[in-house]
């Protein structure tokens, strides 16, 4: 879906054991969205037809420029 600018949407990922295993917060400014996260294991994003890598961190951060 598309974020529209100036909003954000917030995420929380459970195992099936329904323990967390992440969180993640997605902030859009213009051409550009900020991914914040906190995850114990390394995992992918797909935007704009590019795929960015995540690894495992506790204040991860990926920027996406649209």
């Amino acid at each position: 879906y598309n974020l529209e600018d100036g909003k954000s949407s917030e995420t929380e990922v459970y195992d099936i054991d329904a323990n967390r295993v992440m969180s993640m917060k997605a902030e859009r400014n213009g051409n550009e969205i900020c991914v914040t996260y906190t995850s114990g294991r390394a995992f992918k994003i797909t935007a704009e037809g590019k795929v960015f890598d995540a690894p495992a961190a506790d204040n991860g951060q990926i920027i996406i420029n649209l």
